[in-house]
């Protein structure tokens, strides 16, 4: 059979002239749909290894570990053939691609399916969704292992399985790695994991939560370097986002933001001085908050906070004029909602028509789930409420 690769790298950047400084690949039968494989290695990248507060790596910890071209023997014969999966998958591929580009092999990656495209979520927030534990999050293995859960999960739903064809393979060999031991060691300080964590990605396009997926990483100390600024330049080239694309990001970025750190009803000076730096690091400085307690959103029970909200159909106002998708994920967003693009059992909590009796496709599948389906405008009445 065509066996389902699923891959998780940890890099020293996201730039073109980062490296991969661990990576781990988790092989899934097509048929069982369980683990019958795993592969997972540090690898010395020849350089610094980058931001250690988001992968916790550290220089030491690769004196001993093979390159690049010393684990080939290992790792080409669990991707040859196989259906790829990642979350945020474009990002895996790339820093792939670039690691075996340098020793002269074209990566050919053929099918593959993007878990973060399926969810519309980030890792963290679509393993709690489905119960998935996540303890040691950007360690490749347990991020590669989580994913591999994650399509378990939702590929039945929406059919990904039928990209399999028959054919035979030999088993894996064993070939030198070196895997670090779980640290229960936590990314970024526990203020902007616990904000991150709250914030949700303002948008339903795969290329945006790319971006945004970025921003995260970046934005985990607080502000964005040379280097990051660099790669994300380069992000926005290769995602085709435009200058007022990119723009309009930033801004929904910060309001999800901002949101997040209201979910309590207080903003400390702490918070406020996080969101001052993080609004700067976007470009725009003149955004200040002041240390005061904020009015809460009201939720009712079909629009709980983090709920995933979907958008079908053409939107008007009550004079006709339309109104944008992207307007109403923004808006979404910095209700603490999660904007995604299609209906599934697990990961749409609330479909959102011009008309609330609609019997589009999307309500359809929102019927038979049970999921409620709410007017455009009582949406951003109750939002505005």
């Amino acid at each position: 059979m065509t066996y389902y690769a699923v891959i998780d790298t940890e890099t020293t950047g996201f730039g073109k002239h980062d490296r991969i400084i661990e990576i781990a690949v988790v092989v899934i039968d097509p048929v069982s749909m369980e683990t019958i494989d795993e592969f997972d290695t540090l690898v010395n990248p020849d350089r610094d290894v980058g931001r250690t507060d988001i992968h916790g790596i550290t220089a030491s910890m690769l004196l001993s570990a093979p390159t690049f071209s010393e684990i080939l023997g290992g790792l080409l014969p669990r991707l040859d053939g196989a259906v790829l999966v990642g979350h945020n998958l474009a990002y895996d591929v790339r820093m792939l691609r670039r690691e075996l580009e340098r020793v002269g092999i074209e990566l050919d990656k053929g099918v593959g399916c993007c878990t973060l495209a399926m969810t519309g979520s980030k890792l963290d927030v679509a393993a709690a969704e489905l119960d998935i534990s996540l303890e040691n999050h950007h360690r490749a293995l347990c991020d590669a292992q989580v994913t591999a859960e994650v399509f378990r999960r939702m590929a039945d739903e929406i059919g990904e399985t039928s990209a399999c064809s028959a054919q035979s393979s030999e088993p894996f060999g064993l070939h030198r790695t070196l895997r670090r031991e779980a640290t229960g060691w936590v990314p970024c300080t526990p203020l902007l994991r616990k904000l991150i964590g709250k914030a949700r990605y303002p948008s339903s396009q795969l290329r945006c939560a790319a971006y945004f997926d970025m921003l995260d990483w970046s934005l985990a100390d607080g502000h964005i370097s040379e280097d990051e600024r660099t790669a994300l330049d380069e992000a926005e080239l290769s995602l085709q986002l435009s200058k007022a694309e990119l723009a309009a990001m930033h801004e929904a970025y910060l309001k999800s933001l901002l949101n997040a750190i209201n979910r309590d009803g207080r903003v400390t000076a702490e918070e406020a001085a996080l969101f001052e730096r993080i609004a700067q690091a976007l470009g725009f400085s003149d955004r200040r908050l002041e240390q005061t307690p904020l009015p809460q959103i009201k939720q009712d029970h079909a629009i709980r906070s983090g709920a995933c909200v979907c958008f079908t159909g053409s939107a008007f106002d009550d004079d006709g004029n339309p109104i944008e998708r992207a307007t109403l994920e923004q808006l979404a967003a910095a209700h603490g909602l999660q904007p995604v693009d299609r209906v599934t059992k697990k990961f749409c909590h609330l479909l959102v028509a011009q008309d609330a009796d609609s019997r589009s496709g999307k309500g359809k599948v929102a019927a038979k789930h049970g999921i409620p389906v709410m007017s455009v405008r009582d949406f951003i009445a109750h939002l505005s409420g």
